[in-house]
């Protein structure tokens, strides 16, 4: 395992190395996806963003929170590498899916997408041991989506923030800072998804991508307790990390 990892931490084009079968998964936004097989292995590889989301570290404290519970319902999670290569590492086993971009077509894969959600929704700080922080970005309420909205605008020094940027943002808070009731879940652009709330119980379902940013700890909008986020694709028809 060091050794491929370590070759792959080079960006190698397609092909064999050492046994290894090497393919480089396009589609994986800021990170770097291998799928590697050999020696009885079929391997997701990725190295991410260094930053203070600590990404691959709360990738891999997810798929370990879920294993801890018994979930078969994700990869399972092989290696954390934090500081050995420039970017930090998560390896975890693959499986094979189908990443779609349409919702589900009947009652079936319907029932399949709620049922994951359910055994998602069932993790909570009190039942694993794993240690995973708040998710970075949650966009449980008004206040929550203005406040995040705020904080990535910071990191734009102001004389480079556009006046177009500066007026779109005092508009939304115009719009927004009003309602009262829950909102939908809110997609990360430029997915464009349409949201369902959630309902009986159910956490809010995105039918396009159906993804979850920045893996942690958020607030079941329907019950306001602690569950699991994830960053997830192609839920019903199978997983593919990325």
């Amino acid at each position: 395992m060091d050794e491929i990892v370590a070759y792959l931490a080079n960006s190698p084009a397609n092909g064999e190395w050492r046994g290894w079968q090497i393919s480089r998964i396009s589609g994986s936004a800021n990170n770097i996806l291998y799928r590697v097989m050999g020696n009885g292995d079929d391997l997701a590889v990725k190295f991410t963003i260094r930053d203070e989301r600590r990404r691959a570290w709360r990738e891999f404290q997810a798929l370990t929170a879920l294993q801890e519970t018994g979930l078969s319902i994700a990869p399972q999670p092989v290696l954390l590498e934090e500081t050995r290569f420039a970017q930090p590492l998560v390896v975890q086993s693959w499986v094979t899916g189908e990443v779609t971009a349409v919702p589900p077509q009947s009652d079936t894969e319907w029932n399949l997408l709620l049922n994951h959600y359910a055994a998602l929704a069932a993790v909570t700080p009190q039942t694993v041991q794993i240690s995973l922080p708040e998710a970075t970005i949650d966009f449980s309420s008004v206040a929550d989506g203005l406040r995040h909205i705020h904080l990535q605008l910071e990191k734009l020094p102001e004389i480079y923030q556009p006046g177009s940027l500066r007026r779109l943002v005092s508009s939304v808070k115009a719009k927004l800072s009003p309602l009262k009731k829950r909102p939908f879940s809110v997609c990360k652009p430029p997915t464009h998804c349409c949201w369902y709330g959630g309902w009986q119980g159910w956490p809010a379902i995105c039918m396009k991508c159906l993804m979850v940013k920045m893996s942690g700890w958020s607030n079941d909008r329907t019950t306001g307790r602690p569950i699991l986020n994830r960053k997830w694709r192609s839920m019903w028809k199978g997983q593919r990390p990325f």
